[in-house]
């Protein structure tokens, strides 16, 4: 039964002009792996009944509409319905995902934005510019001030504390800000860029991946001395993060790989393939269940992360290059942003899309349709038992 809910979950993506037909054949797939214990992280299912909400509901249904041009950075928190996106436009928004209709407008820098970070008390927005400027919003007080010391694109921000942000740059540079006086020191020099860093959960190391193929740990405790945990030179690393639990690094690199090393032995256990071009964001959600990564490629791949052996959820309706993303709501929603300034959210779990979805549709099958979708010698049944 399980191939046959495999089978019928491709085929209602391939239905185009009976809608109730498309949506009762993606329905009843959901439903035969449900009822026969199929795997809930199955991305034929999850893609057939994605595929039904977007023809069923209204169109942009899960959009977010406001920004004018790429949606460089989003910065969220999982137990949050509220995040925050920023991108070329210069313009930083606010959105409520239980009214998504219009994004507050928190300020613009009047450049290209690169990065963002949200501090834990909600008290300073930071965001960093192409033009080597951190932006910093005191949220309460509606106010702004710049951090200047780069002198080349900000490409990576992160609170340390509430009073404390990491910055790195083009400039091979990454600075320590004191939010307190706006004035920062210089933790690390290095001879290649470092196109993105993060903190452990513990915030007593920050990691960073450089585009000659180098994983490089600072200890705080040690005045912030660096090793190398990595080193690959055919790799130019793009993108990195630690699992919530501390135990496991994500990164990716600039031909669309991503890669799981082993923080205790320093081992890479998986190397995730799939996508085929630059590696723009990388997140864990907040219980370490799904690991997101989001490309150049026009793709984002969500993968289970106690069974990375399993195909992943594949989101492959944007419109042009994924250049960011983020969990948020209770890592319900998985938020995403284009360089198109498309702004789309996506459920991570196909139960949430087939609630209600009996609403959506006026039949059931046909006994005609089901001998052709289902088979010949399995009773019939109505997918949608309350539609007489």
């Amino acid at each position: 039964m399980l191939s046959i809910a495999q089978s019928m979950a491709v085929k209602s993506q391939q239905i185009k002009k009976d809608l109730d037909q498309k949506a009762l054949v993606a329905f009843q797939a959901y439903q035969f792996n449900k009822t026969y214990e199929g795997e809930d992280h199955n991305g034929d299912i999850y893609t057939g009944l994605y595929d039904v909400l977007k023809t069923k509901m209204p169109k942009d249904y899960n959009n977010l509409v406001g920004h004018k041009s790429s949606v460089r950075a989003i910065s969220s928190k999982p137990n949050s319905n509220q995040l925050i996106t920023t991108g070329s436009d210069g313009n930083i928004f606010s959105w409520n995902l239980k009214d998504p209709t219009n994004g507050n407008l928190i300020g613009n820098t009047g450049e290209i934005n690169r990065s963002l970070a949200l501090s834990d008390d909600d008290k300073w927005l930071a965001c960093g510019t192409e033009k080597s400027k951190i932006v910093l919003f005191d949220i309460a007080k509606s106010s702004k001030k710049v951090l200047k010391g780069h002198n080349k694109v900000v490409w990576a921000l992160e609170f340390m504390d509430n009073n404390t942000l990491i910055s790195s740059s083009a400039d091979s540079t990454v600075r320590l800000w004191n939010l307190n006086d706006a004035k920062s020191i210089i933790i690390a020099k290095t001879k290649s860029r470092i196109k993105a860093f993060a903190l452990s959960p513990n915030k007593k190391y920050i990691i960073g991946a450089s585009d000659k193929g180098e994983i490089i740990l600072w200890d705080k405790s040690k005045n912030y001395s660096s090793t190398i945990i990595y080193t690959n030179a055919t790799r130019s690393l793009s993108q990195i993060t630690y699992a919530k639990d501390g135990k496991f690094i994500a990164f990716g690199d600039q031909q669309g790989l991503v890669s799981i090393l082993n923080v205790a032995n320093k081992t890479i256990e998986y190397d995730l393939i799939g996508q085929s071009a630059r590696i723009t964001d990388l997140e864990f959600s907040s219980n370490d269940k799904f690991l997101a990564s989001s490309s150049f490629d026009g793709t984002v791949q969500v993968f289970l992360t106690d069974n990375y052996d399993l195909s992943p959820l594949v989101l492959k309706d944007h419109d042009s290059w994924v250049s960011s993303l983020s969990f948020t709501n209770n890592d319900k929603t998985l938020v995403t942003g284009t360089m198109s300034s498309k702004i789309k959210r996506y459920p991570t779990n196909i139960d949430q899309m087939s609630t209600d979805l009996c609403s959506l549709i006026s039949r059931n099958l046909t006994q005609k349709e089901w001998k052709r979708f289902v088979a010949k010698d399995i009773e019939y049944e109505k997918t949608c038992p309350t539609i007489k």
